[in-house]
């Protein structure tokens, strides 16, 4: 088992006509799907929202056969990253992660959701002290290592 610690979003794209395409993403919920994808026993440890955002990260999850280390939904919502086109081509990021549910993992949960002994786990992308996970990652970490 491979435990990915870390944040799950929705990207908002806007493109140059203004319409919004919605999808999913952040570095370890694709870490997750694509570990699951193949054949590894994936389990996101990352927490949910109840909203509509989060039923579909949810869904994307559950289709590639990713184990939910926090099964629980969030009251909190989901964290967004807005991409617009910029003038030069490039495609600048907005994020709004302020009492959103990726900080609403918790150590405890995790420790009775996780029965067996995970194999190291991936941290996700963002270094220590970085992305909207970073104050509640250094528990969620030590409870994987110790699971």
């Amino acid at each position: 088992m491979i435990v990915i610690i870390g944040e799950a979003l929705v990207d908002l794209v806007l493109d140059g006509d203004g319409n919004v395409a919605a999808r999913p993403g952040g570095g370890p919920f694709n870490t997750a799907r694509t570990l699951a994808r193949l054949g590894a026993t994936a389990v996101f440890a990352g927490r949910l929202s109840g909203d509509g955002f989060g039923r579909m990260l949810r869904d994307r999850l559950d289709a590639d056969g990713v184990r939910l280390g926090l099964p629980s939904a969030s009251g909190s919502p989901t964290t967004l990253a807005v991409a617009g086109w910029g003038g030069a081509g490039g495609a600048p990021y907005h994020f709004y992660l302020h009492k959103t549910a990726a900080a609403d993992a918790d150590s405890p949960s995790l420790r009775e959701s996780l029965a067996a002994a995970p194999a190291p786990g991936h941290p996700g992308r963002n270094p220590p002290g970085a992305g909207p996970s970073r104050a509640v990652r250094p528990g969620l970490v030590a409870v994987a290592a110790h699971a």
